[in-house]
């Protein structure tokens, strides 16, 4: 699966050092504030980097999920907002 940065699902050994900190499904879920079963989807559907354990389990770059929380967190301004009448 590719993701936002032409990232692949690959083997944790041979990425995990290029990456630094991984989190879990579970703690991507919370940081997001959505069920962990999206999370999945969206890294099946390349929206979220992952990368696979030898165990098939999935780890998320910190950093890039941190970044997208941010993102995520910030109000968006109302339709029509700041048009003068």
């Amino acid at each position: 699966m590719s993701g936002p940065a032409g990232w692949q699902a690959r083997p944790a050994p041979a990425l995990a050092a290029e990456v630094g900190r991984l989190l879990r499904t579970a703690e991507v879920a919370a940081l997001l504030h959505m069920a962990p079963r999206t999370v999945i989807a969206w890294a099946q559907r390349g929206r979220l980097t992952s990368i696979l354990t030898p165990g098939g389990q999935r780890r998320y770059p910190a950093e890039e999920i941190e970044r997208l929380a941010g993102t995520l967190a910030r109000p968006e301004a109302p339709a029509g907002a700041g048009r003068a009448r």
